[in-house]
């Protein structure tokens, strides 16, 4: 019953997993007038690296998918790859564990005829497919999501790709000339 349980939930993320990730991704486009401009400053966002994004996909996206896509702020997508991490290390788990216990209760009397998986393996097999796989689409999807967002700042040119600042920051900004590269602050005194 309780396999029963773990695949259904299974079906359930792998089923959600589109929809959510679509859904969390999307943003509503800001009205032309409502956009601000912010150059030079804080605020402004420079556009990502393909090469950085696949490379936090690869190595600390082995332990923690999604880690391109949040690099890229793709951050519906990679939730659902955490999701399906979760999934497949839960399966790869329960699998290992049931078949340690199934190994320990029959160990004096090893059965004659061979299967060709036993649901513990098929278990592990599958989880560690999925974990594979979920991976897998974290690294070859990262470039498509960098250039997505590299395109929305190219796009809207507010700033935070569309994210307009609030009345003290614009405020901040208008009031003195600031730069973090140059790690100055000079009032403007016109």
């Amino acid at each position: 019953m309780k396999l029963k349980g773990l695949a259904i939930l299974l079906q359930l993320i792998l089923a959600a997993w589109p929809v959510l990730g679509a859904a969390a991704d999307a943003k509503e486009p800001i009205a032309p007038e409502k956009k601000t401009a912010v150059k030079s400053s804080a605020f402004a966002l420079k556009p990502k690296s393909r090469i950085i994004g696949v490379t936090l996909a690869i190595f600390p996206g082995i332990l923690i998918h999604g880690t391109g896509h949040h690099y890229a702020r793709k951050h519906g997508t990679a939730l659902a790859l955490h999701l399906v991490e979760a999934g497949a290390v839960s399966l790869i788990a329960v699998g290992a564990i049931g078949g340690y216990k199934d190994l320990k209760d029959i160990k004096d009397n090893l059965p004659t005829d061979i299967s060709l998986l036993t649901k513990y393996e098929a278990m592990i097999l599958g989880g560690a497919i999925l974990f594979f796989s979920g991976w897998f689409y974290d690294i070859f999807g990262t470039p498509k999501a960098v250039a997505s967002y590299n395109s929305g700042l190219n796009e809207s040119n507010a700033g935070v790709s569309g994210y307009s600042p609030g009345t003290a920051q614009r405020a901040f900004c208008l009031a003195t000339e600031y730069s973090l590269a140059g790690l100055d602050s000079r009032e403007v005194a016109r």
